[in-house]
């Protein structure tokens, strides 16, 4: 971890590492991010059996990372202390849980207590006037993954320290599908209207690997229509979900192994496309 004693040498550190231009492409921001969340979910699932601490950590490296790369346009920087964040997040919580720690404290510290330490330790310095204006980069696609994710660590249960099994192959086929998209998820005239349909599809009561699946045909329909007008679009999207959520996989029998079969083989995305 950067050893960085206090606020001044802290943005003195950001600002000596922040770049002029990108030097990137989103394709590696992407990945970076989703490394980044993957590895939040399983270091902290290995720390904590509170999903609220778990799921508060992942906004916090979510916000930590945004704005880094925002300001540094500098991916190495942006890890680094998004990885901080988290580490400074979690060990707060254990040391004020730790009695030979907190039997001098005359309050007892909350999960708040810990955002606002790890945000103070990584981008506290930062003033908003200083971020720049005309920024190029986007964050929706990275947004949707990240409550997906939590959507997926929700339902069921699921054991994040199950590293080979039902998490990691979850979140790696979701990470896939939406990086296929991740152009016109990026369009904010777009977005409103992925991000509801996505977020609704989520709300159905389906088993989850069905819902995962329909999120794949939902985005593989936006992929189709992407060069659709804006009334049209929007429109085909609404019926789409619609039919999906009223609508269940029929014809094969989903398992983790055949996530990433041909499409076409599927009754729903036959019929509707």
């Amino acid at each position: 971890m950067v050893d960085i004693e206090n606020s001044v040498e802290l943005l003195k550190y950001i600002d000596t590492e922040t770049k002029s231009t990108l030097s990137f492409n989103y394709f590696k921001l992407y990945r970076c991010y989703s490394t980044c969340l993957l590895k939040t979910f399983l270091c902290l699932g290995k720390k904590f059996d509170d999903k609220t601490k778990i799921i508060a950590a992942i906004n916090v490296m979510h916000h930590v990372f945004w704005i880094i790369i925002n300001y540094t346009k500098n991916l190495n920087v942006t890890i680094i202390l998004s990885e901080r964040s988290i580490l400074l997040f979690s060990e707060f919580l254990i040391m004020s849980n730790d009695p030979s720690v907190n039997k001098d404290l005359y309050f007892t510290p909350t999960i708040t207590d810990a955002i606002n330490f790890a945000y103070k330790k990584t981008i506290g310095p930062i003033s908003l006037k200083n971020m720049p204006q005309n920024n190029k980069l986007v964050n929706n696609v990275l947004l949707l993954l990240k409550n997906i994710t939590i959507y997926i660590y929700n339902k069921n249960n699921i054991d994040v320290n199950d590293c080979e099994n039902t998490f990691q192959i979850y979140f790696k086929f979701m990470e896939n599908c939406l990086y296929k998209t991740q152009h016109i998820i990026n369009n904010n005239k777009y977005f409103p209207i992925i991000y509801e349909n996505f977020t609704q599809l989520l709300t159905i009561e389906n088993e989850l690997i069905e819902v995962l699946f329909k999120l794949k045909l939902l985005n593989e329909y936006i992929f189709l229509i992407k060069n659709k007008d804006m009334f049209t679009f929007e429109k085909l999207v609404t019926n789409h979900f619609i039919y999906l959520s009223i609508n269940k996989i029929s014809n094969i029998e989903l398992t983790i192994s055949n996530l990433d079969m041909n499409i076409k083989k599927v009754n729903l995305y036959k019929k509707i496309v």
